[in-house]
């Protein structure tokens, strides 16, 4: 097996990033670099509940303000229950 960092001889396996390294020094390039991976989708997380947190907060204002059902798109219309007639049976 080969060092993911420096494409020397591996002795050793990191258990969390599952990458093979050959000295400490590789190894802490390998946790710095998954740390920094780890930090970036931590940020990214963090956006996205903003952002939900921000939509929330909109609703909320405007059922205060007693426009509660504006943000809501209908699925379908709704229909009226009818009764199914068949074409094959007779009147």
């Amino acid at each position: 097996m080969q060092c993911a960092i420096s494409g020397k001889r591996a002795k050793y396996l990191d258990p969390m990033t599952k990458m093979t390294y050959a000295t400490k020094e590789a190894f802490k390039i390998l946790r710095e670099k998954f740390y920094q991976l780890e930090e970036e989708k931590l940020h990214q997380r963090i956006q996205a509940l903003n952002e939900l947190l921000s939509l929330k907060k909109d609703k909320h204002k405007r059922h205060k303000m007693g426009k509660p059902g504006e943000d809501i798109i209908p699925l379908a219309k709704k229909t009226e229950d009818k009764p199914v007639v068949n074409a094959a049976q007779p009147n």
